[in-house]
């Protein structure tokens, strides 16, 4: 859900939205996460996420997003990756659709996302 958010905030007017720059959002959340007392990411046992590593340098954030959070959306057809592998694509279908108000209604649902993910509910 995050990376939605990162879509719904920075993609440009050609839907496209810098791989480098999401993993700096990613890091910012995950550092205000931290500071605010709170674990970067949910416990999975002995799984660490590269989140958990408040030291890691921006690449593995960066491999992250493509092999985890972007594969998700691209199954669904709603991103791609630019042939230099440097900016999410957002479909064109799905940016001609993305009105005012189905921007909105899609930021709160993501919000929404990630409060139950990080608190249960």
């Amino acid at each position: 859900m995050l990376l939605l958010l990162v879509m719904l905030k920075w993609a440009d007017e050609d839907g496209e939205f810098s791989l480098k720059e999401s993993a700096l959002c990613f890091s910012e959340f995950y550092r205000l996460r931290r500071e605010a007392g709170l674990p970067a990411e949910k416990s999975y046992g002995l799984k660490h996420a590269v989140e958990d590593n408040p030291n890691a340098s921006p690449l593995p954030t960066r491999q992250m997003l493509k092999t985890s959070s972007f594969p998700r959306f691209e199954r669904q057809g709603l991103l791609d990756l630019s042939e230099d592998e440097r900016y999410f694509v957002v479909n064109p279908a799905l940016l001609e659709a993305l009105t005012p108000t189905v921007r909105e209604s899609w930021w709160r649902k993501a919000i929404g996302r990630l409060v139950e993910h990080f608190c249960g509910g």
